[in-house]
């Protein structure tokens, strides 16, 4: 051990309460402690009267996100911001208050229910909260406010590239599926002046959408539709952009999302599709957290729990359901041919096994069998874009 580490146990115990900051952290943000510190420390005193909380106690909490380098303590006592801390504003190009709202409020207890999900295949959030993820942001306008505002910089910060690194310029009119506010298409369409933008999201959530459009100076040429990707998408378009939205779904809604768009494209239209993919090797062991994330609050199938084919290195487009492969034409094995193989080889060669009384065919067979469990996704930040293949109409009547 090295002289500095802490010994076995008390890093178990760190494991185990790793729950603190980020609950210290979701009640900094609803507080709006970095807000309040923006323009310079501040004591205890002054920041409890600012919030009317109990001082002895918030002084805890400060003392507590100076641990965790979001605050700094001063010689005469008063606290300030750290440059982590910075990230916790509400009104700065980088915040992350969002996410730290979002996951607080309700990722936090969906996370408390994992064992539900794992025993059942269900996710959590319905257990919870009684309705669906989307359902239930419909219905809770604050809550779904906190999410958008998280979208958002997933779309500045994540995907902020996309429009640098994919030429854009070649198409007349591109519609965003699943767009959010708009954040995405709105850098898009300043980076391809000539085109023209459709935001598709649920009427709740583009409700927001035209202060964004509008200080990216793009809303004049974005039009904004409140509606159901799984029912219709709009037609006519030139490009169709799905960005981090297929992985929040099970192969068949994904299948649902890709024929809406399928439904809408004519002649030369390209459906680009930016998601998270997974390596053929070299997935680490963390990215199950994700996909953990995903099944214990989303998608009602868990498709997580299944391991689909491993995708082309060129591609944006992520192996899912057979009815996914066919609107999208990708070219890897469709997960329920994959299902359908490694039973047959399993039957195979259990039968094998049978015959010749070879138990270590039976060992290995297990081992085949824990494999095709293991759960498909990377942790987010790898995205891949299909800069080649154009999507036509003729090539899929199915």
């Amino acid at each position: 051990m090295e002289p500095d580490a802490l010994p076995p146990p008390l890093q178990f115990f760190q494991l185990v309460t790793r729950y603190y900051a980020p609950q210290a952290i979701y009640a900094a943000a609803r507080l709006g402690i970095a807000d309040l510190l923006a323009d310079g420390p501040q004591s205890v005193a002054e920041l409890a009267r600012a919030t009317e909380t109990h001082m002895p106690t918030l002084g805890l909490l400060l003392r507590a996100l100076t641990s965790i380098e979001l605050l700094a303590e001063e010689p005469d006592g008063r606290f300030t911001l750290a440059p982590l801390g910075q990230y916790l504003r509400s009104d700065t190009p980088h915040s992350q208050n969002g996410w730290a709202l979002s996951h607080g409020e309700t990722g936090y207890r969906v996370w408390a229910e994992l064992l539900h999900t794992i025993r059942t295949g269900q996710p959590a959030f319905e257990r919870i909260f009684g309705a669906g993820y989307y359902d239930y942001m419909g219905q809770n306008p604050e809550q779904a406010a906190r999410w958008d505002s998280a979208m958002d910089q997933t779309a500045r910060d994540w995907l902020g590239a996309l429009s640098a690194s994919y030429d854009f310029t070649p198409f007349q009119t591109i519609v965003d599926v699943g767009g959010g506010r708009g954040t995405l298409i709105a850098r898009i369409l300043q980076a391809a002046p000539a085109a023209r933008g459709v935001l598709l999201d649920l009427p709740h959530v583009v409700a927001g959408a035209a202060s964004i459009l509008q200080a990216a100076g793009v809303a004049d040429r974005c039009q904004v539709v409140g509606g159901d990707m799984f029912a219709a998408v709009p037609a006519g378009a030139d490009a169709y952009l799905l960005a981090r939205v297929l992985f929040n779904w099970d192969d068949q809604h994904s299948a649902m999302i890709l024929r809406s768009c399928r439904r809408a494209m004519a002649g030369a239209a390209r459906l680009i599709v930016v998601d998270i993919v997974e390596p053929d090797s070299g997935r680490p062991p963390s990215a199950a957290f994700r996909s953990a994330a995903i099944c214990d609050q989303k998608t009602s199938s868990a498709p997580c729990l299944r391991r689909p084919a491993s995708p082309s290195p060129i591609s944006c487009r992520r192996s899912r359901s057979s009815a996914s492969s066919r609107a999208g034409r990708c070219k890897e094995g469709a997960m329920a041919t994959l299902v359908l193989v490694l039973l047959i080889f399993c039957a195979v060669v259990a039968v094998a096994a049978l015959a010749a009384g070879g138990f270590m065919l039976l060992v290995k067979l297990g081992v085949i069998v824990r494999e095709a469990q293991r759960p498909p996704y990377q942790d987010a930040g790898d995205y891949r874009i299909d800069q080649g293949r154009e999507v036509r109409p003729e090539e899929d009547r199915a």
